[in-house]
């Protein structure tokens, strides 16, 4: 699905903002709990391949040239899309890598906030949200200084994170 959405754009799955590209990684995820995928690569492999991949993805968006053969077309934006077949190998790699790590002490934390992610995810793509919440917001942003840009979409990003959660556990 990655590799023929990429290259040829048939599946109409829009970049991966549709409920379809969610069906199929939860599908991707079940068959690498299937699979035991995870068991079979090691930490620094999987790390290995997420800085490649992502190495890839950096290098094919600066350099990339414009490719179209039949009913193939490669751009340079083609590879940053989350429905890229890098950024899904990078993704799956974080999963192993994450499930490999041990959190003693994160347990409680992790439960929790765990339970809450789709409703981050949910939150995070409902229209109403994005219209009155987010949109035209951050314009503000482009007038600050750039080591300041970083702080601030952490800080949002985290403040959104944990109002989404607190709504689902409210829910």
């Amino acid at each position: 699905f990655s590799v023929y959405d990429t290259f040829v754009g048939k599946f109409t799955l829009n970049g991966g903002y549709c409920f379809a590209w969610l069906i199929i990684l939860y599908l991707i995820g079940a068959i690498l709990k299937k699979c035991e995928l995870g068991k079979k690569v090691s930490s620094f492999g999987a790390f290995g391949g997420i800085v490649f991949f992502i190495f890839v993805t950096w290098i094919w968006k600066i350099y990339g040239i414009e490719l179209n053969f039949m009913s193939i077309h490669i751009n340079q934006d083609s590879f940053i899309s989350y429905t890229s077949p890098t950024i899904v190998v990078v993704a799956i790699l974080y999963i192993i890598c994450f499930s490999k790590m041990t959190f003693k002490y994160l347990k409680v934390v992790i439960s929790f906030a765990a339970s809450g992610a789709f409703a981050v995810y949910i939150l995070n793509t409902q229209r109403f949200i994005w219209r009155y919440g987010m949109y035209q917001r951050f314009v503000s942003w482009a007038n600050i200084h750039s080591y300041m840009i970083p702080v601030k979409v952490i800080a949002f990003s985290g403040i959104f994170l944990i109002i989404s959660i607190l709504i689902d556990r409210l829910r």
